[in-house]
C-alpha cells in the first residue's frame, strides 16, 4: 500500500452528508439495503455521542480535508466475554484505494494504546470481498460463520475475523 494522508477524526456535523453519500444501494448491499433520511438522521445524533476512548468511537477517514468514509469500534459481547466489533465504510467513488486498509490501520493503533479489552471482532458478509480483504491483510484470524441479525429483521451468516489487540497488526501489502 502506498503511503497517504489518511487521518481519522471525530465524528462532527459533516458526518450526516458522509452518510448520505455512503448510503447508495450499491454501498448498502453488505449492509441491508438503503436507510431512509430519518435514520440516517437518527445514525448521526447517536455517532456524535461516540468519543469515548476505550469503549466506542466513531471516526470520519479524512484526506486533504475530505470525508472519504467511516470507521469505529464499540463494545460488544463475543465468546462469552466482551469484546470490542469493528466497522467500516468508504464513499462510493473511492472503493479500491485502499483506504479502509489504511484507516483500518490507524483504528487498530488508536485502540491498541487505549484498549481494555483483548480481542476485536469483525463480521462481514462473506460477499463483502473489499471488507474480508482487509480483515486478512491485517492478520484478522478467520474463526468461522455466525448467524446475526443485521439490520433488524435480517438474519444472514457472517465471517467472524478475531484480532489479538496484544499483537502488532501487520501491514496490508
Amino acid at each position: 500500500m502506498t503511503e497517504r494522508a489518511i487521518r481519522l477524526e471525530p465524528w462532527d456535523d459533516s458526518g450526516l452528508a458522509l452518510l448520505r453519500a455512503m448510503n447508495g444501494h450499491e454501498q448498502m448491499i453488505h449492509l441491508g439495503g438503503p436507510e431512509p433520511d430519518e435514520k440516517l438522521v437518527e445514525r448521526q445524533t447517536r455517532y456524535l455521542t461516540y468519543d469515548k476512548p476505550g469503549e466506542v468511537r466513531m471516526l470520519r477517514i479524512v484526506e486533504a480535508g475530505v470525508n472519504l468514509g467511516s470507521i469505529g469500534y464499540w463494545e460488544t459481547e463475543w465468546a462469552g466475554e466482551t469484546a470490542y466489533e469493528t466497522g467500516w465504510s468508504v464513499a462510493p467513488g473511492h472503493h479500491g484505494r485502499g483506504i479502509g486498509g489504511a484507516a483500518a490501520l490507524l483504528l487498530l493503533g488508536m485502540l491498541q494504546g487505549e484498549a481494555r479489552h483483548r480481542f476485536l471482532y469483525a463480521f462481514p458478509l462473506p460477499g463483502n470481498g473489499g471488507s474480508n480483504g482487509i480483515c486478512r491483510k491485517l492478520g484478522f484470524e478467520l474463526t468461522g460463520l455466525a448467524d446475526f441479525e443485521y439490520p433488524k429483521g435480517t438474519v444472514s451468516p457472517h465471517n467472524v475475523w478475531q484480532l489479538d489487540l496484544r499483537v502488532r497488526p501487520r501491514q496490508p501489502a
